[in-house]
């Protein structure tokens, strides 16, 4: 019979996941944010597969980080170079601009990027056209519907000619009026 591991003895490998902000996303001005897999139905569980994902803030101001990574981000917000790892860093930018393969490597995925961002952009102004005429329909008829109402509470027709106008039996159209 072959032994089931547990989550503890599996041996995953450690994997981060990182976002480069210009701005803070959490509003709290830190330098760094450090997220890992809990359990939500078990407070200090933790799924221990070694993913983290890290917002780094180029914008922050609090928590302790190393002089290179202050470096980098000082280059990243301003473009200063102040060291080996921000020269490092511009080295590589430079060579990737100077590639022209790269370059239209990376061209070619901004363009994907922007048409999918464009058809996304397309799909939702369409659902929003769909459901805005969904509403006006659904507006106008509360409208109709109240205005039979009216009709029918001040006399000018019978309960049955308000329900057959509104394509209701007149047991309906009461039902419905008194959910209005």
């Amino acid at each position: 019979m072959v032994k089931r591991k547990t989550i503890d003895e599996l041996t995953l490998m450690d994997t981060y996941v990182i976002f480069i902000c210009n701005y803070d996303p959490f509003e709290r001005e830190r330098y760094i944010y450090t997220f890992e897999n809990m359990c939500h139905e078990e407070p200090g569980l933790s799924f221990g597969d070694g993913t983290k994902k890290v917002v780094l803030n180029t914008t922050g101001k609090i928590g302790e980080i190393g002089a290179e990574l202050l470096e980098v981000v000082r280059y990243l917000n301003d473009g200063e170079i102040s060291g080996e790892y921000s020269r490092t860093l511009e080295n590589a930018v430079n060579d990737i601009k100077s590639n022209e393969e790269r370059r239209l490597e990376y061209m070619n995925m901004a363009i994907h990027e922007m048409e999918i961002k464009d058809e996304a952009f397309e799909q939702g102004i369409e659902q929003g056209i769909e459901q805005g005429i969904e509403q006006g329909v659904e507006q106008e008829q509360r409208k109709n519907f109240n205005i039979l109402v009216n009709s029918q509470r001040n006399g000018i027709i019978t309960l049955e000619q308000a329900a057959a106008i509104a394509g209701m039996t007149a047991d309906e159209f009461l039902a419905k009026m008194r959910v209005l």
